[in-house]
């Protein structure tokens, strides 16, 4: 699992509260802060779906406060643990939704199938244009004006109630154009901030 190293937010919910995380729809089904449910019997949240249809986990203001306004990202990585609890009706692809500078895009990622109960990392590259369908340019302005971004957390759309998804240790690495300059003098590689 992800450590808080190199991440400019990072949330282990060892505090047994939800840190502003919440469900895009709250009648979809439960979410709540477990101080056992995450990587290693530590604190994460726990997703228990209630309608069978897709839900998205909506990051709070903490989170979106991380993104730079400067719109000069070389780098920006967001990776999580999950865990979830079933493979019937399994759909191993998911996404996340990034809505900023009046635009909403979407960032597919997916889960290895096969692993129901067992802890994964999921790593997405939030630059990666063409997968948002979008230009370099354009997805700078939307990250530098974020307002809402989302991450799919239900894998089992179609499942009657009662399949649950863990999620553990969420981070968000950003590096700038700044960054990497003030490394090139300093030599010591890519900085990231902190």
């Amino acid at each position: 699992g992800n450590t808080a190293d190199n991440f400019v937010y990072f949330q282990n919910f060892n505090d047994g509260t939800l840190n502003g995380w919440q469900l895009d729809d709250p009648a979809d089904g439960t979410l709540t802060a477990s101080a056992t449910a995450g990587v290693g019997g530590s604190g994460g949240l726990v997703f228990d779906d209630a309608q069978g249809d897709q839900e998205f986990l909506r990051a709070p203001q903490e989170f979106l406060d991380a993104f730079p306004s400067t719109g000069d990202l070389t780098d920006a990585t967001l990776s999580f643990d999950v865990r979830y609890s079933t493979e019937t009706d399994l759909n191993p692809a998911a996404s996340i939704t990034i809505t900023g500078d009046g635009q909403t895009i979407t960032l597919p990622y997916s889960i290895t199938p096969g692993q129901a109960g067992n802890v994964q990392t999921v790593t997405i590259d939030l630059l990666d244009a063409t997968a948002a369908g979008v230009t370099d340019a354009r997805l700078q302005e939307i990250l530098a004006n974020i307002t809402d971004f989302q991450i799919s957390i239900d894998y089992n759309v179609g499942f009657p109630a009662g399949d649950e998804v863990f999620v553990d240790n969420i981070g968000l690495s950003i590096t700038t154009a700044q960054d990497d300059n003030d490394t090139l003098e300093g030599g010591a590689g890519a900085d990231t901030l902190l």
